[in-house]
């Protein structure tokens, strides 16, 4: 029996080695903010991000969240948003809204 439950927590630490891994789906370069680090996400990849970047539109994000638009507006990133490297802004929902959300979908609906 702990055979088997050592071999499960391998395997869900094995699916969870990337700390975005569900977010790296739904952008493929740009900034993202997870557990209140800055990751960069270059082609589906994520890293912890060491440095300022400036995206292909012009905006720079900074390592500790704050992105400076091209039109000197500043944002400050929070958990589960990203920036694209175009300067898109992306919500991406936490693993609490997409069960929510998966129970609400199968529960039976009243007539």
């Amino acid at each position: 029996m702990k055979k088997t439950a050592v071999v499960i927590a391998a395997t869900a630490m094995m699916f969870c080695a990337s700390p975005l891994m569900a977010q790296d789906k739904m952008i493929k370069d740009g900034v993202t903010m997870k557990d209140g680090k800055v990751w960069t996400v270059k082609d589906g990849k994520t890293t912890e991000m060491t440095q300022d970047m400036v995206l292909s539109d012009g905006s720079k994000v900074m390592t500790n969240g704050q992105v400076v638009m091209k039109d000197g507006t500043t944002k400050m990133l929070h958990d589960g948003e990203s920036v694209t490297s175009e300067g898109k802004w992306k919500m991406h929902k936490t693993k609490e809204e997409r069960k929510a959300e998966q129970m609400n979908k199968d529960m039976p609906k009243q007539p």
